[in-house]
């Protein structure tokens, strides 16, 4: 799964820059679709299991 696959460009781009301020939204956003996916994923296999159990 690339979670960054969108913003991969204009990420590179501000690090090749050497602009630190510029890439850090862009940190931001990537760790918060991977977490975001994670807690998806989770959750569904919660609910796999859970059905299963019942």
């Amino acid at each position: 799964m690339r979670f960054y696959r969108d913003l991969e460009p204009k990420l590179s781009e501000a690090q090749r820059a050497g602009r630190k301020r510029q890439g850090k939204p862009f940190h931001a956003k990537i760790a918060n679709r991977r977490e975001d996916a994670l807690h998806k994923c989770a959750f569904q296999a919660i609910v796999i299991t859970d059905s299963r159990g019942s």
